[in-house]
């Protein structure tokens, strides 16, 4: 049975650990910067307790990543730079197959590629050939990617206005695809997906009931392809649901969060799978302010946090408790100020989430802030 190839669910789904509820943003490390050259694009795996691997455009468009090490003390300090893909890149995703590798999706060229890398402390020792999944242009809106075994994939992204699933697995570092399907059918501009049980995913996308509705579709996998299994609509109007993000809770729940263009509030609900059909609880206002950027740490299986970019404002991180399908935000309190982009985290064992953002204010270079709570 395929388990997910970190520590956090056997410590944290019973709730050990930090209590996030403490979290006031005064144990922060000082910013710490992971490229002198201008990044855009960044995004973590967890790897364990002490490590995550870090993806991003980089010097010359390239698509690059390090292993970020955090140490006792919330430190970060980054191995050396690996470059995966010398063409220039727009987006790109990772998720973690094992402890020793990880498949990474990009954009070039308006073809989406994915490559496996593997890895060892915080050297990244093997690159894989790209391969193409889809030949034809996507949108540049969301690329996502989850692995629903140890040797497989689902990549979840946008052509023209079409949400797209597509299937492919891994052997070592060599990537075989397989093929693709639609998973919604108008404007979907936002499709992350975030694994569920082995051989199941979830991705946010706009359902097929309207324009501007969002939706939660279930995926499973059949031979070499996804299948799409239900959907269910999330709101019960249309809303200019931007900045979508997802991200697993256990096998059967995922915790998926948006900004609603509307109002300018951000917004996050539990999804639930039973049987194959989902169920959506009472979705819980987090924000005030339209969000840039949009992602998710758990670094337990009670607490998501969430940070997001502010429109040319700054950086904010909220800690939402989760019980069943209820959720409770929190004290939002922030990172950083003035202009950050391309802001993303990851949690890296119980106590520390990392925040990951290209700086606008220090010539676009790379930064990762430790936020900690103890």
């Amino acid at each position: 049975m395929f388990t997910l190839p970190t520590t956090f669910w056997s410590s944290a789904a019973g709730g050990n650990g930090a209590n996030w509820a403490n979290y006031d943003g005064t144990g922060d490390k000082t910013a710490v910067e992971f490229s002198a050259s201008a990044i855009r694009y960044c995004n973590f795996a967890e790897i364990d307790d002490t490590r995550a691997l870090l993806v991003y455009r980089g010097a010359t468009g390239y698509l690059r990543a390090r292993v970020c090490t955090v140490d006792g003390a919330g430190d970060v300090t980054f191995g050396t730079e690996a470059v995966l893909l010398s063409s220039s890149i727009v987006n790109a995703n990772v998720a973690l197959l094992d402890n020793t590798h990880a498949v990474a999706v990009t954009e070039v060229d308006g073809v989406v590629w994915a490559l496996a890398i593997e890895f060892s402390g915080t050297t990244i020792t093997t690159v894989g050939t790209a391969v193409t999944l889809e030949t034809f242009n996507p949108s540049t809106g969301a690329l996502s990617v989850a692995a629903v075994s140890s040797t497989e994939f689902i990549a979840g992204y946008a052509s023209s206005t079409l949400g797209r699933a597509f299937y492919g697995s891994v052997s070592g570092t060599t990537v075989t695809a397989g093929s693709g399907i639609n998973t919604s059918f108008n404007n979907s501009n936002f499709n992350y997906i975030a694994p569920l049980a082995a051989g199941t995913a979830i991705m946010l996308t706009n359902v097929n009931s309207g324009s501007n509705r969002l939706g939660a579709v279930l995926l499973s996998v059949s031979g070499t392809a996804p299948v799409r299994d239900t959907e269910i609509q999330l709101l019960g109007s249309p809303v200019i649901a931007n900045e979508q993000y997802i991200a697993r809770i256990d096998d059967n729940r995922a915790i998926g969060v948006w900004t609603q263009q509307n109002d300018n509030t951000s917004w996050a609900v539990v999804i639930t799978e039973s049987s194959g059909s989902l169920a959506f609880g009472t979705p819980e206002q987090f924000n005030s302010s339209l969000s840039e950027y949009t992602s998710i740490a758990m670094p337990n299986s009670t607490q998501a946090v969430v940070t997001v970019g502010i429109q040319n404002v700054e950086i904010e991180t909220t800690v939402i408790e989760i019980s069943g399908t209820t959720l409770n935000a929190l004290t939002n309190y922030t990172n950083a100020t003035t202009d950050k982009e391309y802001v993303t985290n990851i949690q890296v064992g119980t106590d520390t989430v990392l925040i990951a953002y290209e700086d606008d204010n220090d010539s676009s270079k790379g930064k990762v802030i430790s936020a900690r709570v103890t």
